[in-house]
């Protein structure tokens, strides 16, 4: 049986970056058969299905154990379908550690490699990230 994993597409440069992401998940890359389960989470889908579509990519995630979940467009005014992070962490109880990585006007963030998305380094990063390097999401700890 092949590994799954979950893919939660997002909106605009959110997806853009995710479809480099997959590309990282085809058996000549890695050299072993992944499968997928696709959702989107544009704020548009998320809007005609009242967020249910998040609501099934979450259980998909609890099923699976596997994701990669690109940028979404949270909507800023009450009564709108809200942020999918929060119901995805509330639904797999769960934490997100890090944000992707960002691209500085000038080009990529210095320390990055060619062709790659990279975060800066020390100073020149956001505070809610200098300490978190990797791209995780995982159940939270039992006390």
């Amino acid at each position: 049986m092949n590994p799954t994993v979950v893919v939660l597409h997002g909106d605009q440069t959110g997806e853009e970056l995710l479809q480099e992401a997959v590309r990282l998940l085809e058996q000549d890359v890695i050299g072993f058969k992944v499968d997928r389960r696709d959702f989107d989470l544009s704020l548009e889908r998320r809007r005609q299905t009242r967020n249910q579509v998040v609501l099934d990519a979450a259980a998909a995630l609890r099923e699976c154990g596997y994701g990669l979940k690109a940028a979404t467009i949270t909507p800023e005014g009450s009564g709108d379908v809200g942020s999918p992070n929060a119901i995805l962490r509330k639904q797999i109880d769960g934490r997100v550690i890090v944000r992707t990585g960002r691209l500085r006007r000038q080009g990529v963030a210095r320390g990055s490699r060619p062709g790659r998305v990279g975060l800066p380094h020390g100073e020149d990063q956001p505070a809610h990230v200098q300490d978190r390097r990797r791209v995780r999401l995982h159940p939270r700890q039992a006390d």
